[in-house]
């Protein structure tokens, strides 16, 4: 008599429980579905940053050797008063434009004469760089990837002079070039 009851309670529990269940059991593959499109996603975009930053040249350390002087092309030097790079004279004020991108100069090497006027256009192509000549106290402030700076100075000593980008370790790894004072 109590039995009968009882057992008909214990089947709608039983029944109550497996609707529970089910639908606790679609809520949980719902929510794999949506983990797993999120590291799908998240898999994509680390993929492509990863391979965006791959393509870009990777610059190499060189260990510096004091005796060998840096080879320049002959595109980049001083021809006569004209530069093959974009220097010129203009009323005895030799103009000399300089580009820097990650980790170099265009030209690395620039030849003049003691006494010459220099007007340096420096353009800065990719990254965050300036331009440095701390022999002749020239300094650019530091500019952003298309900015340019125009500094002026006069040529008063003979030498070999380095100029560089003082940006973090921009230097150390390779952003220099010689402005050769003749």
């Amino acid at each position: 008599m109590y039995i009968r009851p009882f057992t008909q309670v214990i089947q709608s529990l039983n029944k109550l429980l497996h609707h529970f269940l089910k639908s606790v059991n679609l809520i949980l593959m719902k929510t794999s579905y949506i983990v797993g499109i999120v590291v799908v996603i998240l898999a994509l975009f680390g993929w492509m940053f990863f391979s965006r930053n791959k393509s870009q040249p990777q610059p190499q350390l060189q260990t510096a050797n004091p005796t060998q002087q840096p080879q320049a092309s002959d595109s980049a030097m001083m021809q006569g008063d004209k530069m093959a790079t974009g220097g010129s004279m203009m009323q005895g004020t030799k103009e000399i434009t300089i580009e820097g991108s990650p980790f170099k100069f265009v030209p690395a090497e620039i030849k003049i004469k003691k006494g010459d006027k220099v007007k340096v256009i420096f353009k800065n192509t990719a990254g965050t760089h300036d331009f440095v000549l701390s022999d002749f106290n020239v300094k650019t402030k530091v500019l952003s990837a298309g900015g340019s700076e125009t500094v002026e100075f006069s040529a008063d000593k003979a030498g070999t002079f380095e100029y560089y980008c003082s940006v973090g370790n921009h230097r150390a790894m390779g952003m220099k070039g010689n402005l050769i004072v003749e």
